[in-house]
Order: C-alpha cells, then structure tokens, then sequence
C-alpha cells in the first residue's frame, strides 16, 4: 500500500476460529492446538491445505488428528490408490498416451463427461472464491472414479484395455 498507494489483494478471506476435533476453540492456554510443524510431519502439507479449502470462509474449520486422519481415508488414500492402480496397468500393457482419444466404452464416456463437468464447476467455484465447494467437487469425483469407473471396469484393466487405461490417466 506505501509503495504503490493501492491496496495490494482484491479481497481478504479467513475462518472465524480454528476448532479441535472436540469442536473446542483452539489456543494455546488450552494446550489444544496442534503446532505447524508437528501438523507438517504427521499429517503433510498437502491434507492440510486441502483441509483449509474444504472450509467455508467465514466459518469455523475443525483441525486436529481425527480430522486429518478422515480426511485422508476419504480423500487422500483413495486419489494414491487409483494412481498406482493406473501404474500397475499402464506398466502392464505398456501403454503409450494417446492424443486424439475418443472413448467408445459407455463408462470411458461417463467419466470423461464427468471430469468435463468438474473443470467446469471448480472454474466457476474459483472466479466465485468458492475454494470450499471446489474442493468438494474434487474429494466427490475421486471419489467416485475410484468406486464407480476402477470398481466397474477391472476386468476391462485385467484383460489389457488401453482404452481403459487411457480413461483413468485423462481423469487422474
């Protein structure tokens, strides 16, 4: 603002209060609060962060070891197993990207379709500071590409489908 006499953010964004998993108000003479450092090594930057995006702005977000623990079972477990599941395939059938891939299996279609509709919901929740509901968007989609499009086509991984393999590497 000194050097350039204009204010330097178009909007500022916070939480109300940092709760516990207890939904108690975090703070130091409690001795509830969870030190940066400890959150960093236990849980990792990465779930912290999108702990932090999950939350409304305005409200209160739940911080502690439960809540970092469920979100990673949730969120975080489910997103490293369809990668690797993607790995394992790919490194199977020797799976080569491929650049103008029209799916032509109805489950290729809908998961494509849905990844379509998420990049167009999380864009219009991120020109809207709707971090919060991005994020849903995204933990939802992982969600179900790994309990709908993995469960559903393992026998299309099983017998070497690149088309499958392709689906899963367009969506991760």
């Amino acid at each position: 603002t000194v050097l350039e006499g204009k204010v330097p953010y178009a909007k500022a964004l916070a939480f109300a209060e940092m709760r516990d998993d207890h939904n108690d108000k975090m703070s130091k003479t409690k001795k509830n609060y969870i030190p940066y450092d400890d959150a960093a090594d236990k849980a990792g930057s990465d779930l912290i962060r999108f702990n932090f995006c999950l939350s409304p702005f305005g409200k209160n977000i739940m911080f502690g070891w439960r809540t970092m623990d469920e979100l990673k079972r949730q969120f975080l477990l489910p997103l490293w197993n369809s990668y690797v599941y993607f790995g394992t395939y790919a490194k199977m059938c020797n799976w080569e990207p491929k650049e103008n891939f029209i799916p032509t299996d109805v489950m290729d279609k809908w998961a494509l379709a849905s990844l379509q509709n998420l990049v167009n919901e999380v864009t219009k929740s991120m020109d809207e500071y709707k971090f919060y509901q991005a994020a849903n968007l995204i933990q939802e989609f992982v969600v179900e590409l790994s309990t709908w499009f993995i469960r559903r086509s393992r026998d299309r991984f099983k017998n070497g489908d690149t088309d499958a393999v392709q689906t899963l590497y367009m969506s991760l």
